[in-house]
């Protein structure tokens, strides 16, 4: 696979990813927890039933890079738990906007901690990106009257380090194809997962729910994660992160198509922003 087709699988992870804010506003009332269960259960499911039917080579039992493996597992569930802790301590746009710093620490992981060189077109493509990201958000912020939570802000920075944490780990899980690391990273989640859902008594699902959790599970995350690890086998993880910013923009255009609500001028400009940012990564050699 060529850095090309590498980077249109991270891309459409990332719009497969943007589709859960859909799918939870088919799913209504369900609480935090109880999403990320079905999302993270329904994965586990299916990918179970694929290895021993149509994936059988694509299978890789818990052998190699285990803490790797756990870290990247864990990283899934502190995403899921402090991005969902900051959506209800903070505006919507502003707990999206930190979740989104992600690619932002990926650059400083490998540029302090791992001591590597970023290209020129990575860092310009980023700072594209930021200005997107600006452009979406900032201007729904200003509309909002609010006293800013401190844990939310401290959860959502989490939240996105978090993101960085997977996107730099996914990097060094070679021994593994993308699938066997998105079953393996749910697995380990759900085992943290299942004793809150316990204490909190909220193991139990709503049936009439049942399709937009299976959208959520198999769209949202199976091919979401699914196709962002293939591609990021041949990707810099800093590149997956600012490809990955597609699932920004996903979310906006389709709740335009299925619930009719408007574009406005700051989503139309930080979403041109963001497929400039995109473009950059996919068609750049240094990538």
């Amino acid at each position: 696979m060529n850095k090309l087709t590498g980077s249109l699988f991270v891309a459409l992870g990332g719009v497969c990813l943007g589709t859960v804010p859909i799918w939870l506003r088919f799913a209504g009332d369900i609480s935090p927890l109880q999403s990320a269960f079905a999302r993270m259960g329904i994965t586990v499911l299916f990918l179970a039933i694929a290895f021993v039917t149509v994936l059988r080579a694509q299978w890789k039992s818990l052998t190699e890079s285990r803490s790797s493996m756990i870290l990247l597992g864990l990283s899934n569930i502190w995403v899921t738990i402090l991005y969902f802790f900051a959506l209800t301590e903070l505006p919507v746009a502003l707990a999206v906007m930190l979740l989104y710093t992600g690619p932002l620490w990926v650059i400083g992981y490998k540029k302090f901690w791992l001591q590597q060189k970023l290209s020129g077109v990575v860092l310009g493509a980023a700072g594209v990106a930021v200005l997107g990201i600006g452009f979406l958000f900032i201007p729904e912020l200003l509309k909002e009257q609010f006293d800013l939570s401190m844990l939310g802000i401290v959860a959502g920075i989490g939240a996105g380090m978090g993101f960085g944490t997977a996107l730099v780990v996914a990097k060094k899980l070679d021994a593994y194809s993308s699938w066997a690391m998105v079953f393996w990273q749910n697995i380990i989640a759900l085992a943290v997962l299942i004793p809150l859902l316990i204490v909190n008594n909220q193991m139990s699902l709503p049936v009439d729910s049942a399709w937009p959790l299976l959208g959520l599970g198999i769209v949202g995350s199976l091919f979401g994660f699914g196709f962002l690890y293939t591609g990021i086998k041949v990707v810099s993880s800093e590149s997956a992160g600012v490809l990955s910013l597609l699932e920004l923009i996903t979310p906006v255009i389709l709740s335009w198509m299925i619930f009719g609500e408007a574009l406005t001028w700051n989503g139309i400009v930080g979403g041109i922003f963001i497929v400039v940012a995109t473009g950059l990564i996919g068609t750049s050699r240094e990538a």
